[in-house]
C-alpha cells in the first residue's frame, strides 16, 4: 500500500475489490480528504503538472486498518442478483424471457469465469498476493458453481402457469 491518487484507487478497486465488493466508485474521490483530516491518510500535492494530490496511508491509518481486520465477521453474506430476483418471480412472465434470462446469466458468468482464470496466470503464488489469490479462488468457484446452475436451469423443462 503505497501512495496512490483516488483516480489510482479507482483502477486499482476495478481490477481488485470491485469483482466482489459492490460500491459507488465516487466514495474513492469523496472519502481520502475525510480519512486525511481524521489522521487516517496523508496527502501530498504534486509540484508541477496536474497537481495532483496522492494520499499514503498513516501509522493511525495503519492501526485502524489492523483493528478492522480484527473486527470478526459475524454477518451474513449479502447475495444482490437481478438474476435471481427475476428467476424467483419468473412465474409471472413469458416462456421465452425465462430461457433469455438463463442465456444471458450462462454467458455472463462465462465470460467472468474466463476473466478469473486470464488473471489468475498473471498474479504470482508469492508474499501479499496469496490473500488475493485466496480471494480469487472464491470467485472462481463463485462463476463456476453459477455457470453449473444456470446450466442446470437450461435443462429442466420449466412449464409457466398460463
Amino acid at each position: 500500500m503505497g501512495q496512490a491518487t483516488p483516480y489510482e484507487l479507482k483502477a486499482q478497486a476495478d481490477e481488485g475489490v470491485g469483482h466482489f465488493w459492490s460500491f459507488s466508485r465516487a466514495i474513492l474521490y469523496k472519502e481520502p480528504a475525510r480519512l486525511e483530516k481524521l489522521g487516517l491518510l496523508h496527502a501530498s500535492q504534486e509540484q508541477t503538472g496536474r497537481r495532483r494530490i496522492n494520499y499514503a496511508i498513516t501509522k493511525k491509518g495503519r492501526q485502524a486498518l489492523s483493528d478492522w481486520l480484527n473486527d470478526p465477521v459475524d454477518s451474513e453474506t449479502e447475495i444482490r442478483d437481478l438474476g435471481l430476483l427475476k428467476l424467483f418471480f419468473a412465474a409471472s412472465g413469458s416462456l421465452a424471457a425465462l430461457n433469455h434470462l438463463i442465456q444471458g446469466k450462462i454467458t455472463a458468468h462465462s465470460e467472468r469465469l474466463a476473466n478469473y482464470q486470464a488473471i489468475k496466470q498473471t498474479i504470482k503464488p508469492e508474499g501479499d498476493a496469496l490473500y488475493s489469490l485466496a480471494a480469487l479462488e472464491m470467485g472462481l468457484r463463485f462463476e463456476a458453481m453459477s455457470v453449473a446452475f444456470w446450466t442446470d436451469m437450461a435443462k429442466r423443462k420449466i412449464k409457466l402457469p398460463d
